[in-house]
């Protein structure tokens, strides 16, 4: 069965989709339409990239979410006009 398809079906059943590694790639739109949460590693993407995903997800329903911002106490912070994403790291 196509991913596609599959992600579909689990929307229309009532679940929310988080898809992993997200970096805007054009090939996986429709997997994006799909999503509630979008989880973007941004120590593999340049800062330019990161700023690129925050303004085109600013008025969108799907949320994005740092992932693996390991090092203790730091912070990344993108500014987009009114919009701003930070994505912080805690140690425990």
């Amino acid at each position: 069965m196509d991913v596609v398809l599959a992600c579909r079906d689990l929307k229309n059943a009532g679940y929310r989709l988080s898809l992993g590694a997200w970096a805007g790639k054009n090939d996986r739109e429709q997997l994006e339409a799909l999503a509630d949460f979008l989880r973007i590693e941004p120590k593999k993407l340049s800062a330019n990239e990161v700023t690129n995903l925050v303004l085109q997800h600013k008025d969108a329903k799907t949320a994005l979410i740092a992932q693996v911002v390991d090092s203790p106490g730091k912070s990344i912070n993108w500014r987009g006009g009114r919009n701003s994403a930070i994505f912080r790291s805690k140690s425990f």
